[in-house]
């Protein structure tokens, strides 16, 4: 028989496959190259729409909020910051699109953005384990 995955796995697995996109994103800022680095971008962002999709689909902070009502308010801001997130993605897919070529100025808009997508991801396993003090993959 087997057993329906814990919201610990899912949000792990989730966790992984989005990590996977930012180390290829990270993979093109090495390679300097303006087309790869949009394709890449736009791969990570149909992927981090769904990601957040099934996040608040899914109410995967309502487990949470039962053991901890207490961490409502975080709940909300991490919630809020997905819009966030992917507006400043749409905004930083825009600018490299009319960019001409590749410059230092658009690679340090990249590492900003996954330094926040990075920030988020962490925060929110965080939360989750502190409400069911499980491991669920942080990042370093």
């Amino acid at each position: 028989m087997t057993h329906a995955p814990s919201l610990a796995e899912i949000l792990a697995d989730e966790h992984a496959a989005l990590e996977h996109h930012m180390t290829a994103v990270l993979a093109c800022l090495a390679s300097r190259c303006l087309r790869t680095m949009i394709e890449q971008l736009q791969k990570t962002r149909a992927h981090l729409l769904q990601h957040f999709q099934l996040e608040e689909r899914d109410g995967y902070m309502e487990p949470v909020l039962r053991r901890r009502p207490e961490f409502h308010r975080t709940a909300s801001n991490l919630l809020q910051e997905h819009a966030d997130l992917a507006a400043r993605l749409d905004k930083l897919l825009a600018d490299l699109s009319s960019a001409s070529h590749w410059n230092e100025p658009l690679a340090q808009n990249v590492r900003d953005w996954l330094d926040q997508l990075r920030s988020h991801e962490i925060r929110e396993n965080k939360l989750v384990h502190e409400a069911f003090n499980v491991e669920i993959g942080a990042e370093d």
